[in-house]
């Protein structure tokens, strides 16, 4: 099902789309799950500081 929702409903041209015409998606694509909620992913620039 899984496999299903990230491949064939079109998620990943969606968000490759968004990356490319949206400035700052592509951080919040690495600090925030596509499907299941959860406690956002510690972000790049934190980790750096």
């Amino acid at each position: 099902m899984t496999l299903f929702l990230i491949k064939v409903s079109g998620v990943a041209l969606l968000e490759k789309t968004l990356k490319d015409t949206k400035p700052g998606y592509s951080e919040y694509i690495k600090t925030t799950s596509a499907f299941i909620p959860w406690f956002p992913r510690k972000s790049i620039q934190s980790e750096v500081k």
